[in-house]
């Protein structure tokens, strides 16, 4: 039997933040909302890749959505 390798992704549909902004009321806002619902909050690009290199993934790239998500596409490292 012969085993065929295929690339591993990880995908992920998230808001990005824009980088090197002073958060605004709403971005503020909505970080209490996911911290107080869910343990979590909003993030930039590189907040992105920096987590997903502390999980061995590799970040490829960060495809605009509509209304300001992102299709952010990993890869193991």
């Amino acid at each position: 039997m012969r085993k065929t390798s295929s690339p591993s992704r990880l995908l992920v549909i998230e808001r990005l933040l824009p980088p090197g902004s002073e958060p605004a009321l709403d971005a503020v806002m909505k970080d209490i909302e996911m911290l107080v619902m869910l343990g979590s909050r909003e993030r930039t690009e590189a907040e992105y890749r920096a987590l997903f290199e502390q999980a061995d993934f590799r970040m490829v790239q960060a495809i605009p959505l509509q209304d300001g998500l992102h299709l952010l596409e990993s890869q193991p490292a």
